[in-house]
């Protein structure tokens, strides 16, 4: 991953293979945009709360939990759940990871120019 610093704060990129994974829905994309944005860059390690990717992504906790469940059977990630402690979950530990592979994306049809549209007179 690469990060770079602006004027307004700390901005990254994330894999093209995340947007180009047509196995992955919108909000698993916004999971890992997430989850990358917050890797340390050489071990694409972190430990984020559930709280803060919901945060970040707009989506209800319980869809957290299982975005991160379909990410780990997709290969993307692994997860280590924390111990909890003094009756509080502790974050999740993602490694994340770069599937060698990944479905294509279904690219969708433009719409024809209308000089290209067959006659019907």
């Amino acid at each position: 991953m690469t990060h770079f610093v602006s004027k307004s704060g700390a901005f990254h990129l994330v894999p093209q293979k995340i947007w180009q994974d047509g196995s992955l829905t919108t909000s698993e994309k916004a999971v890992l945009a997430c989850l990358f944005s917050y890797a340390h860059r050489a071990s694409g390690t972190c430990t984020v709360p559930r709280n803060l990717l919901a945060s970040c992504t707009g989506l209800a906790l319980s869809s957290i939990t299982k975005i991160a469940a379909s990410l780990v059977r997709k290969g993307w990630i692994t997860r280590k759940v924390q111990a909890v402690r003094g009756g509080v979950r502790a974050p999740n530990f993602f490694q994340l990871l770069i599937p060698e592979t990944v479905v294509p994306a279904r690219v969708m049809p433009q719409n024809p120019k209308p000089e290209d549209r067959e006659s019907n007179h």
